[in-house]
């Protein structure tokens, strides 16, 4: 188990009422033109995970009063605004659901699905997606924001490549579970063999399901993704560098340039163990450095097929790391040991977590208003 360190981080807690359905990721804006607009200070692009990817984001934002320095702990100053995002030209599919994970590479906003399914299974296609929008684009009319959004849904093609890296480097996971295997693998096989999906081929009967809960661009310009399940069989969480996202929104990319490739595989050592297993629950990055929540593999312990087959995977509470992407060669696993900051209290569900420029940390729950949490580093 991660040792954690003597901490002197003092937590905040905010809650804002708001109509927006939960959030499940956020990143910061730095659009100038689109705070000043609104008069903020600060503002995080948020996600929820109840909507369809260009239905999901809007801006939460923090007003600067003139009489008046806005705080942390002021509800009141804070205000979400809509955003219409149109689908582009290059959008492939409309279908989607549960977007889980967002990231920032330069101007662009990268939003990812889960790449899961439900509860009781199967897997879903709808929720095998990346949609990204450039914040430097963002429109402003009549106190809304519009904006064009790429959606590129390639199911199974991130599963298929994150199975094979972990097959190859014969990395050794938690156990299968019956549960898992035959509601999410076996039932996706079989709604698929009759259908006979141009995605069947990705989809092998030695599969494990993944679940993405994390992702974060590296200054190499590939994208580190942060599985809240499967881990190993010791119980600790699973990073999985990728290359070759931006081909997944070109006409006929995989075709032309190939499949997107797994290229490094690191495991967080000193986080989770054995009868506590523990998943990645939101990641965000500056340069090398990444900043991590991790937590259960799963909720809703009378559903959930995985926690059917790990009871124990229930248990683990939401902490906070902070660890460096070493660099390394593309084969093999790296393990990487981590800093553990702050453990959340057991009833906390951290979904996002985001660094602002004065060093500041942003922590967002799954609650029923925007329920933000807030330390300095």
């Amino acid at each position: 188990m991660a040792k954690q360190t003597k901490s002197e981080h003092e937590r905040n807690d905010l809650r804002i009422p708001s109509e927006h359905n939960e959030v499940s990721a956020m990143t910061a804006c730095y659009n100038r033109r689109v705070l000043d607009a609104f008069g903020f200070d600060l503002a995080f692009w948020i996600v929820s995970d109840e909507a369809q990817a260009h239905h999901s984001v809007a801006l939460l934002g923090r007003q600067q009063c003139a009489e008046s320095q806005s705080t942390d702990d002021d509800a009141d100053a804070w205000h979400v605004i809509p955003v219409k995002a149109k689908l582009s030209k290059h959008s492939t599919d409309e279908e989607t659901d549960d977007p889980e994970c967002v990231a920032r590479v330069g101007g662009w906003i990268y939003i990812f699905g889960s790449h899961f399914g439900s509860k009781s299974g199967p897997l879903d296609p709808q929720r095998h997606f990346i949609a990204r929008f450039n914040e430097s684009l963002v429109e402003i009319r009549n106190e809304k924001l519009k904006t064009q959004m790429d959606v590129c849904r390639v199911p199974f093609a991130l599963h298929r490549a994150i199975n094979d890296a972990i097959t190859q480097r014969d990395l050794k996971l938690i156990a299968a579970g019956s549960q898992s295997l035959k509601n999410y693998i076996r039932a996706t096989i079989a709604d698929a063999d009759g259908d006979q999906p141009k995605w069947r081929d990705r989809l092998h009967h030695s599969d494990r399901p993944i679940n993405i809960e994390g992702v974060a661009f590296l200054p190499n310009g590939r994208v580190l993704i942060g599985l809240r399940y499967p881990v190993t069989a010791e119980g600790h969480p699973i990073l999985v560098e990728v290359d070759g996202i931006d081909r997944l929104f070109e006409k006929k990319g995989l075709r032309k340039f190939g499949r997107v490739k797994a290229t490094r595989v690191f495991v967080l050592q000193n986080v989770g163990k054995a009868e506590q297993p523990a998943g990645i629950r939101a990641m965000i990055q500056r340069g090398r450095t990444v900043y991590a929540i991790t937590g259960d593999l799963d909720s809703d312990p009378d559903e959930s097929q995985i926690l059917a087959d790990h009871p124990k995977g229930f248990d683990s509470p939401n902490r906070y790391h902070v660890f460096d992407i070493p660099d390394g060669p593309d084969y093999g696993v790296e393990p990487i040991q981590v800093e553990t900051r702050f453990t959340f209290e057991q009833r906390d569900n951290v979904e996002g977590v985001a660094v602002t420029d004065d060093g500041s940390v942003w922590f967002v729950h799954d609650d029923e208003d925007i329920h933000l949490t807030t330390m300095s580093q």
